[in-house]
């Protein structure tokens, strides 16, 4: 099945729902299951490399992406993690932007829910990566979250996984998070930053407006959000530093002390990712 096929027919779409929904039930006993609490979401954004992570073990959170990788992500409460990318385990036809078909294939194992997660982690994945992307314990999502309790996940002007903070987000509000703390969603700063915490450098700060306005207008009705700034600055939503949040004051990691060599080496293969220092430097 073509990816562009999958996302633009509504018959496919709704027939592949049909098809895989005793996979897609999986996911309701989570339902409602952290009702009150609160949690800490945590993505790849270069302010991840001011914060020690020691400092969010007091809430459970939820990962996206590479986070988990972070050599000091045990030592958080991760419960979930969600990669929410259709058919991104399915067997490379073309080598994309990577230096060849070996080289995606490699950068697909290294985001194995078996090899990115440990145990107890509950991987939430996209049902169409079944059953490549197999792992015991593994729940499934599609395009919306299955409910008896409420029909807020049936609003169709809202992509619920459209990347990791959508994904996360609406996950946390399901599983009946009060309040969800950002951290190292960059994007939701003032200025936003482009760039990860496995890439060499800050990052660099961007000029864009309304970052996913439409999603946090609707997601602010349902679950207080609030974004984890790693100094005094302004924010698109709701933000404490760091400091304020847990009391204590930044402190810089360049990425080749946050990621083994070889898991750097194997980002690297992505050609938009600056892992190194540029030459010279």
């Amino acid at each position: 099945m073509n990816l562009s096929v999958l996302r633009t027919s509504r018959i496919v779409r709704k027939t592949f729902s049909a098809v895989s929904s005793p996979l897609l039930g999986r996911l309701r006993s989570l339902e409602g299951i952290h009702a009150g609490e609160e949690c800490y979401i945590f993505g790849d954004g270069a302010s991840v490399k001011n914060y020690d992570l020691r400092m969010f073990s007091d809430r459970p959170g939820i990962a996206v992406g590479v986070f988990p990788k972070h050599v000091d992500a045990g030592k958080c409460q991760i419960r979930y993690w969600i990669l929410p990318e259709p058919m991104f385990f399915w067997p490379a036809i073309r080598r994309g932007p990577y230096s060849s078909r070996a080289a995606r294939r490699r950068f697909q194992n290294f985001f194995s829910p078996e090899d990115m997660i440990a145990r107890p982690v509950v991987p939430i994945l996209n049902v169409t990566n079944f059953p490549v992307g197999l792992r015991r314990g593994a729940r499934y999502v599609f395009e919306k979250f299955p409910s008896n309790r409420h029909s807020i996940f049936g609003r169709s002007d809202i992509d619920y996984f459209a990347g990791s903070v959508n994904a996360s987000l609406s996950l946390a509000l399901y599983l009946g998070f009060r309040r969800a703390y950002l951290v190292g969603f960059d994007y939701t700063h003032l200025p936003p930053v482009a760039g990860h915490w496995y890439e060499f450098g800050r990052g660099v700060e961007q000029s864009f407006e309304n970052y996913n306005q439409h999603f946090f207008s609707w997601i602010q009705n349902h679950i207080e959000v609030v974004s984890v700034v790693p100094h005094e600055q302004n924010a698109i939503i709701p933000s404490v530093t760091y400091e304020n949040l847990v009391g204590c004051l930044p402190s810089y990691r360049e990425n080749n002390h946050l990621l083994p060599p070889l898991d750097l080496e194997t980002l690297s293969l992505w050609d938009d990712y600056a892992i190194y220092p540029p030459s010279g430097n």
